[in-house]
């Protein structure tokens, strides 16, 4: 999902979680947005049930904030508005 929008969309306008999770592709997906200009958000090791892909997407550096899962509602309310 996170490829489609990084071919479709204008990452600039984008803001894209990762949470906890298993495998690596949305790792790759949130790289190819980052590339494009959008703003990224993986979930903190001490709140993931399974850091499997928020540890993947930090190893890649494609993520701008880490933050624990109880903090990213405020966050992205933060960020909408602006």
């Amino acid at each position: 999902m996170l490829k489609s929008l990084a071919q479709n969309y204008n990452g600039e306008r984008i803001t894209a979680l990762i949470l906890t999770g298993m495998g690596r592709d949305g790792a790759e997906g949130m790289a190819e947005l980052k590339n494009n200009g959008a703003y990224g958000i993986i979930e903190a090791k001490e709140s993931a049930l399974v850091y499997g892909m928020p540890s993947a997407t930090a190893a890649k550096g494609a993520y701008d904030e880490i933050l624990n899962i109880n903090d990213i509602a405020a966050r992205l309310i933060e960020i909408v508005e602006g």
